[in-house]
């Protein structure tokens, strides 16, 4: 994970980041749970960018995408976005 504040030289009270994960399995494991299921590694990143409208006001647009650990699940795009207001 990384993260920083004032991208932009203007906006020095905006932050973004970016995060990895990656669960490694075994392959042991893997094999072992291959009657069940078939299963791989999962990761995943994500991205974010927070900026400062107002003293009081902050939007937060979020992007993740995740490979999920079932072979037979489809990569995942999750969005987000959010207001915070504080008073």
């Amino acid at each position: 994970m990384t993260a920083g504040h004032g991208m932009v030289p203007s906006r020095s009270r905006d932050t973004f980041g970016i995060g990895y994960f990656l669960y490694n399995f075994s392959d042991d494991l893997e094999n072992a749970a291959e009657p069940l299921a078939r299963y791989r590694d999962e990761e995943a990143v994500e991205i974010f960018y927070n900026l400062a409208l107002t003293p009081w006001l902050r939007i937060t647009a979020d992007l993740q995408i995740i490979d999920p650990v079932t072979v037979a699940s489809d990569t995942a795009v999750v969005t987000a976005l959010r207001a915070n207001v504080a008073f």
